[in-house]
């Protein structure tokens, strides 16, 4: 009966482990996906703008990188193919607005967008986009 209990009192165990690993990965997108925030995700958050959203829920698109002589390189935002500018745009952009947010590791954007573009991009993909 003691052995029973033992096992009994380490399967509650473990089960009390894997469901707080998953509610702590509560920010993730529902897919799991850190690159990508869906249309799901965005509807109903209690945010006014995307980088209000973004600075809450995905934190680390916003902090960019460091090059040669200590100078922060932001990424760019951009809208389906629009360039917007710099992170402050995402401030003038409702979560309304939006479809899918998705962030390009610098590597990526280059790759995607062309050189210019290495310093990552967040791109926001509207409702009206394909």
């Amino acid at each position: 009966m003691t052995r029973l209990r033992m096992v009994a009192g380490i399967g509650i165990v473990l089960l009390a482990g894997c469901s707080g690993a998953v509610q702590q990965g509560g920010s993730t997108s529902p897919q799991g996906n850190q690159s990508v925030i869906s249309a799901a995700e965005l509807k109903g958050a209690p945010y006014s703008n995307l980088f209000d959203f973004i600075q809450a829920r995905r934190p680390r698109w916003l902090r960019g990188n460091f090059l040669s002589g200590g100078v922060r390189a932001t990424p760019e935002v951009m809208m389906d193919s629009r360039e917007l500018g710099g992170l402050d745009a995402l401030r003038d952009l409702p979560l309304t607005s939006a479809v899918e947010v998705r962030y390009y590791e610098p590597s990526e954007a280059a790759a995607t967008f062309g050189p210019e573009h290495a310093n990552g991009v967040i791109r926001v993909r509207s409702q009206g986009s394909h």
